[in-house]
Order: C-alpha cells, then structure tokens, then sequence
C-alpha cells in the first residue's frame, strides 16, 4: 500500500511539471509593411518565446531569418502589462527601455491601430546592438503586469489580439526597414525541459508497473 501512495505521489508531481506554467508559448512575427524586397520572403523567422518567471511573463525574442536582418526596437499595445520589470540578452544585443521612434513605425495603419504602451530599443549603432539574424542572439523582456492580471491572461491577451506585440525590422540587404507584429493563430506550445523530465517520470513508472 505504501509503495502504491509513493508511486502515485510522484505520478502527481510529474503531472504538474508538464502544467502549463511549464510550457513555452512560441509567437510568430509577421512583416505588416512593404517598403523593400525582404516583406514577403519565406525566409524571414522572426518571433518571441513566452514563458512564467517566477509568475510574470517573460517575452524572449529571436531572430532566425536566413537574410541579412536586426531586430532593433520592441513595443507593446495593451492593458494587462505594467512596464518593464527587467532586461536580460545574449552577447551582441544592448538595449534600453522606451523606443524611439514612441511608436511601432507604420503601426496607425493597423486595425485597430497600434499604440505603445510600453517598448525597448537596441542602443546605438542600432542594428549592430540589435537582435541580428545567424548569431544566436536574443533579448528577454520579463514584464510586470497590471493589477488581478495572471501570466495565464497574458497568454490568453496574446492569443485574442487584447495584448499585441510589434517589432522594427533593420539593416535589410536593400537598406529598407519593415514592422512586424504577433500573429494570434500562430501560436506554438513548446515543451521546456522541466515538462520533458516530467513525461520521462512517467514513462519511467509506467514501465516499473508493467514489470
């Protein structure tokens, strides 16, 4: 009996490792604007990774384009966040809060339109300072949020367009610029290793109970 309580305790902590506070959201980013060669390319990768730091969302952002690209400003359109709380990134990437310009370029032209609430930007020269493409480089945003809000109605925020989150495109081959913005129907639940380990468990019990 007790090794029957001692395997379906584990059994349950295995099962809250694979909760969704243990899973990665993935955000695609989606070119809006037309001002060179790069809007259309099925080339361009650019998106943001959402995950729960210690139960405030942490937005990571990646640029895996196989073209020459700099992410180099980041803003967000909505009520459930409060600022800033942090900024951590990789070697090659320095940014700062507050964007300039205060506003994602070409984003009035949205429907609705966007308007920033809060945003960063990579620091001068922008595009070196920038999240570039075939670096490995990223930058995370680890935001706080507004009053009663959860992580999980930030994703929900995300996923309904409430929260919307948009980026300035540089140093393009052509020298053009774009912006970019969430796609709310290309979201992808990524496992993270802790929810790996936790289906390991299981697997791991499972096999123990056959014998």
């Amino acid at each position: 009996m007790l090794k029957q309580l001692l395997v379906a305790a584990v059994l349950l902590i295995c099962l809250f490792c694979v909760s969704a506070h243990a899973v990665v959201f993935r955000y695609d980013l989606e070119i809006f604007t037309d001002n060179g060669m790069f809007n259309d390319d099925p080339a361009a990768d650019f998106y943001f990774l959402l995950s729960d730091e210690g139960g405030l969302p942490k937005f990571e952002f990646h640029n895996d384009s196989l073209f020459e690209s700099s992410i180099t400003d980041v803003y967000f359109d909505g009520d459930v966040l409060a600022g800033i709380f942090s900024i951590t990134q990789s070697a090659g990437v320095d940014y700062s809060e507050w964007a300039s310009p205060s506003d994602l370029p070409s984003g009035n032209t949205l429907i609705p339109g966007f308007t920033a609430d809060f945003s960063a930007e990579s620091n001068p020269p922008p595009s070196f300072n920038g999240i570039n493409n075939s670096l490995g480089e990223w930058l995370a945003l680890t935001m706080n949020m507004s009053e009663n809000i959860t992580f999980n109605d930030v994703h929900e925020a995300l996923s309904n367009a409430e929260l919307r989150v948009g980026v300035h495109l540089q140093a393009f081959s052509d020298d053009s610029s774009e912006s970019a913005i969430i796609d709310p129907e290309g979201t992808i639940p990524e496992p993270s290793v802790i929810s790996i380990f936790g289906l390991a468990c299981l697997g791991l019990f499972w096999k123990r109970r056959k014998k």
